[in-house]
């Protein structure tokens, strides 16, 4: 999808192009494959008190992140969505979808 490949590195996995080109850097703990010009990647888990949120987000395929890692899951995006869910300090969590500008808009 996207002509991408994920590779992995002792300090972390990233993307290749077709050429072997590192697109995406090694310094995620988690990357996704390539959909619609996103890929999903995660950040090591940061620690509240007693709760733990995983860091999810976005990065082009230059390597950019377009979408910052605020989200506790990061869906694929298909036809210009992604749905996404955001941890809250009181616990809850809202699921929601953004659009490849990170968004809110409404589910497809």
């Amino acid at each position: 999808i996207d002509g991408t490949a994920r590779v992995g590195t002792p300090s972390g996995y990233g993307l290749v192009d077709r050429s072997g080109r590192l697109i995406v850097p090694c310094r995620y703990i988690d990357v996704g494959r390539a959909h619609e010009g996103r890929v999903a990647v995660s950040l090591p888990p940061t620690r509240d008190a007693d709760e733990c949120y995983n860091r999810r987000g976005y990065v082009d395929l230059e390597g950019h992140e377009v979408i910052p890692c605020v989200f506790e899951n990061a869906g694929d995006f298909v036809e210009g969505r992604a749905e996404v869910a955001q941890k809250f300090v009181d616990g809850t969590t809202r699921t929601f979808c953004i659009d490849r500008d990170g968004r809110e808009v409404a589910p497809s």
